[in-house]
């Protein structure tokens, strides 16, 4: 995808030379002003004036925009307070969050970091909030033209180009994410998503492969291919590496259906428009590993997506139907819509069986009822290592994003054996949780590798599209060495 954004940064002591922007960003602590002694004294006296009104509060995230009535490097001035207590990293990445609309309003944006702040988390979330603010896909209205060139400066008293860098790395890696989910499903399919793939390990340099059906049918991944019986659509199991000559490996696991029907068991026909994001854990694993060969991360990052369309038709798969997995294990198929866990138990099960992963983590838009718990706010994680539930914990702390980890009940397991087969992929008669499907895969991992399963159902997707949701996270994971 082309970058149209460009980031600049320059010593706050010459933002007196500086201009021509149409909004200045100016960050405050607990109301004060930063020191800015080549700004003209009438307009610190003027941002002082607005920091001092009673509308403006000493709340984190509190903002106020005035257009100044003195020399200024903008014609429009938004104020942001980060509070007077200790400013998290989550509080900082909902901040500038907010600053979307203020920076997606003007082409030329550039902002004040405030001297006693976390320069570095700001300017890294500002940044990936200024890639956000900026994404649209308009390329299928026939009206559109070339997206305007957007630029943010950003004036600072310590040099920020890493956490800047940093910033950049994340941001396009959510774009690219969301672009994938926001591309309609007669656009992506398996085949573009896997070419796809393949431009983007090219571009930045991963390792890619891509099985395709009749090599399945060879290796007998059977819950990929089940799934996508029904489709005149070919699977496809994308693979991609970066750093493979690393000793660790960490392997990234994606649900890939590029669009859910739900097969024999139908959806309901309300909102299955939006179940051409059901692909985002997909987006996200290659979104990932592309940041992860920019960061030049000292790991052997594997992704692999499961890539497939879950559609009915006289080839689909049938409740009842009963699937040898490429685990070996047997499966009673009694919900055709239950599909994201048979595709990831045989992803799981290549990762183990091909890379020998130190830990595995999965992302998947994988059951409504996480929708239900959580409402989009919460990422659901689900772990079978202490060690790596608390760092994937601390990324999200980090990164300023919500996952809220829940159990896996032993006795969900035993609910799970099938009376024809070793299991079936739901517990039948019993109403749809968040618990079942993470039992569910826990089957295909060996208990010997740290494994996390994220559910992004929800939070993978808003009103205005795909989120890139787990990015930040993984990447910070990743970053962290902490796994």
């Amino acid at each position: 995808m082309k970058d149209i954004l460009s980031i600049n940064i320059i010593p706050v002591s010459q933002i007196a030379r500086q201009g021509d922007f149409d909004m200045l960003i100016v960050f405050t602590k607990n109301r004060k002003i930063p020191a800015l002694p080549k700004l003209k004294q009438s307009l610190i006296h003027e941002l002082k004036r607005h920091a001092a009104m009673e509308d403006y509060q000493v709340t984190a995230g509190s903002k106020i925009l005035f257009y100044p009535s003195t020399d200024s490097p903008a014609p429009r001035i938004t104020m942001v307070e980060l509070g007077n207590n200790k400013t998290t990293p989550e509080i900082i990445f909902t901040i500038c969050k907010s600053l979307k609309t203020t920076i997606t309003r003007h082409n030329r944006c550039a902002a004040i970091l405030h001297e006693k702040s976390d320069l570095f988390t700001i300017s890294k979330h500002l940044v990936t909030a200024f890639y956000s603010a900026n994404f649209t896909l308009n390329e299928f209205k026939s009206s559109s033209t070339d997206p305007k060139k957007m630029s943010m400066t950003i004036f600072s008293q310590k040099n920020i180009k890493t956490s800047v860098t940093e910033g950049s790395i994340i941001g396009r890696a959510m774009t690219l994410s969301r672009y994938l989910g926001n591309l309609p499903a007669n656009i992506l399919t398996p085949n573009k998503f896997s070419d796809i793939a393949h431009d983007t390990a090219q571009h930045c340099g991963l390792r890619a492969q891509t099985i395709e059906e009749k090599e399945m049918k060879e290796k007998g991944l059977n819950g990929i291919l089940a799934i996508s019986q029904g489709s005149h659509e070919a699977a496809k199991l994308i693979i991609l590496e970066h750093n493979p000559k690393a000793k660790k490996t960490i392997a990234l696991v994606g649900k890939g259906i590029t669009f859910d029907s739900g097969g024999i068991s139908m959806k309901q026909p309300k909102d299955m428009d939006e179940m051409k994001f059901d692909m985002c854990g997909g987006a996200d694993v290659l979104a990932v590993l592309q940041a992860a060969a920019e960061l030049k991360i000292p790991y052997h990052v594997v992704g692999i997506i499961a890539a497939a369309e879950n559609l009915p038709s006289g080839t689909a798969i049938k409740p009842g139907d009963v699937i040898t997995t490429y685990s070996g294990k047997t499966v009673e198929i009694l919900n055709t819509d239950a599909e994201g866990r048979m595709v990831l138990a045989d992803a799981l099960t290549y990762a183990q069986k091909h890379f020998n992963p130190k830990a595995i983590i999965d992302i998947a838009t994988l059951t409504s009822a996480v929708m239900v718990a959580f409402g989009g706010k919460y990422v659901a994680a689900f772990g079978n290592n202490t060690k790596l539930n608390n760092s994937l914990q601390q990324a999200a702390d980090a990164s300023g994003e919500n996952i809220w980890f829940l159990p896996l009940p032993a006795k969900i397991k035993n609910e799970l054996k099938g009376k024809i087969a070793d299991l079936s992929n739901i517990i039948k008669g019993k109403p749809g949780d968040a618990l079942t499907a993470p039992v569910f895969l826990q089957q295909f991992v060996d208990k010997k590798i740290p494994w996390v399963h994220l559910d992004i159902a929800g939070s993978a997707w808003n009103s205005e599209g795909a989120t890139g949701v787990t990015i930040p996270t993984l990447i910070e994971l990743l970053k962290s060495g902490r796994i």
